[in-house]
């Protein structure tokens, strides 16, 4: 499979969304926002207008849900800033970015974005991450991800998200802030037997 918006590997099955950050947020927006619940082919907001999300933006198909009969233990949690670049680990944007994964309105994990980041954020050069075999990038990927524990059963039905707080920095006027967040929730997808 290629990389998720031309950087994040996927290992297992992963769910993955985007969230366009509209940064510099202006004072008048929000300081929140929630991700999973724009499904494939639904009408987002971006910087420069509404955009129909694509599969590099997401796949999912419900608003907040699993496709009908289908549960996903989620084992791993990653998530990446990009804007004309993949912006590093230790960025300012990580620190002032807060993360809360629910499941049914009950927090499963949450904490700061940095504490999730994913593997080729820490690479002094990116686009060495792209020259790497791709199995060395899944084994290094495999090594580095936040494991949740423990894991998240997500049955049918059961409303899931990822809720984003954004912290001061993301009110300030910088040309080079990031302008997407990318969160992957990786694990086992099954299909229970009727």
């Amino acid at each position: 499979m290629s990389p998720i918006q031309g950087w994040l590997e996927t290992i297992d099955q992963p769910i993955y969304d985007t969230l366009h950050t509209l940064a510099p947020r202006s004072r008048r927006q929000s300081d929140r926002g929630t991700m999973f619940v724009v499904p494939f082919g639904q009408l987002h907001d971006t910087k420069t207008g509404l955009r129909v999300k694509t599969f590099e933006d997401t796949n999912m198909y419900i608003c907040a849900q699993l496709d009908p009969r289908k549960q996903f233990v989620v084992e791993h949690i990653r998530c990446a800033l990009l804007g004309r670049r993949l912006f590093p680990f230790d960025s300012r944007y990580y620190r002032d970015l807060f993360l809360e994964f629910n499941v049914n309105n009950q927090t499963k994990w949450r904490g700061p974005a940095w504490r999730c980041v994913d593997p080729v954020t820490t690479m002094q050069n990116p686009t060495a991450w792209l020259a790497m075999e791709p199995a060395d990038r899944t084994e290094l990927v495999s090594l580095l991800r936040r494991p949740l524990d423990p894991p998240v059963l997500i049955e049918a039905q059961e409303t899931f998200s990822v809720s984003v707080t954004f912290g001061e920095a993301w009110f300030e006027a910088w040309y080079a802030a990031p302008d997407r967040l990318v969160v992957l929730l990786e694990g086992k997808l099954h299909i229970p037997r009727m």
